[in-house]
């Protein structure tokens, strides 16, 4: 995203700020859905891949699993990269 701001500039459309807030929306949603928490979300850990602001989100080296639908039980546990 800073790098499509640097480029175009700061200001975006209406339309252009509806459709990034839908897809973030969505993201978060999906997320919550599958019992993940991002932590870290900023400008720089949103992708913007194509001229018509589809958005992509990176950075989960903070991210946690804050549920677990075996035990149907909140959990607490850190998502690490498996190497």
């Amino acid at each position: 995203m800073i790098a499509y701001m640097a480029k175009f500039g700061p200001v975006l459309t209406e339309l252009q700020t509806q459709t990034v807030a839908k897809q973030m929306y969505r993201a978060m949603d999906f997320l919550g859905d599958m019992g993940l928490c991002h932590r870290a979300i900023c400008p720089s850990h949103v992708l913007v891949y194509h001229m018509d602001l589809h958005i992509k989100l990176t950075g989960f080296q903070s991210a946690i699993i804050y549920y677990t639908t075996k035990r149907d039980d909140i959990k607490y546990q850190p998502c690490l990269a498996i190497n």
